[in-house]
């Protein structure tokens, strides 16, 4: 299983060291084409992540 980058912002690391990357590109736009006035987005817990 590929592990998650947790706290690496450089993406040539990333790639370089085969963690996962997850692109929200088109998540973030249908956001934003939605209309709405407010977005909930929650993040998952710490210990969810950790058993990924």
């Amino acid at each position: 299983m590929k592990q998650l980058p947790l706290g690496t912002s450089d993406f040539k690391e990333i790639v370089s060291e085969g963690c996962s990357y997850v692109d929200k590109t088109l998540f973030v736009q249908e956001i934003l084409e939605s209309g709405a006035k407010v977005a909930l987005i929650p993040r998952p817990r710490m210990g969810i992540i950790n058993k990924w």
